[in-house]
């Protein structure tokens, strides 16, 4: 079964995709305790081969009744057939509507590491921290384009290429005739690493100041 997605092609016309199918499973250790771990697992997948896998695993700490400790990883990984890349404007492209949208097979993994800190040292004093490493990377391959919008079970069907290439940062002949055009290497590696810290003090009732620091 089909359905048809208003957002493919990022304010073109109606592409055609199909449906997917997920299975999801969690666990939770007695909530009652200081220590609590915590995990999910999520899997999505549809007929057309694409896939969608997430993991995580939190522990819960509470050393003392003021402070809280939630820390953990998150994984996961991403197999897309129609990644939408880029809108190329060309007359010859009847079918959809004077432009050729461009997609390409991505294959993504992410790592990540959530840390939090809630420590409240008085009624009217309290500290927050938020902590994420994190690390992507990403591969982009196999460009192709909508043939026809919403008329195709295969809804996007690749073109040929210059010298048989299918990667980003090539020059592309499409199969029709049209105007040859350059798309840029879209692979990338991404590291960060997003710190937030907050220090609220109030001051008297209703009244507060906060200390606030953050790096992106």
């Amino acid at each position: 079964m089909t359905a048809l997605d208003d957002r493919l092609t990022r304010g073109g016309p109606l592409a055609e995709v199909p449906r997917y199918e997920d299975a999801a499973i969690s666990f939770t250790s007695d909530s009652r305790l200081t220590t609590q771990l915590s995990g999910n697992a999520f899997y999505q997948w549809d007929r057309a081969g694409q896939w969608n896998a997430q993991y995580s695993l939190t522990l819960n700490l509470r050393p003392t009744s003021a402070a809280h400790i939630n820390i953990g990883p998150s994984f996961s990984k991403v197999h897309s057939l129609a990644q939408y890349v880029t809108t190329i404007a060309d007359d010859s492209a009847i079918a959809t509507y004077q432009h050729r949208y461009v997609f390409a097979t991505l294959d993504q993994t992410q790592l990540a590491i959530l840390a939090r800190l809630d420590w409240t040292f008085t009624p009217r004093l309290s500290f927050q921290l938020f902590l994420q490493p994190l690390i992507a990377a990403a591969r982009f391959s196999d460009l192709k384009e909508l043939a026809r919008p919403a008329r195709s079970t295969l809804w996007c069907t690749a073109r040929s290429r210059q010298r048989g290439s299918d990667r980003a940062g090539d020059t592309i002949h499409p199969g029709d005739g049209g105007a040859p055009f350059f798309i840029g290497n879209e692979d990338f590696n991404f590291r960060s690493l997003r710190v937030n810290a907050v220090l609220r003090w109030e001051w008297r009732p209703g009244s507060t100041a906060c200390a606030c620091g953050s790096r992106p």
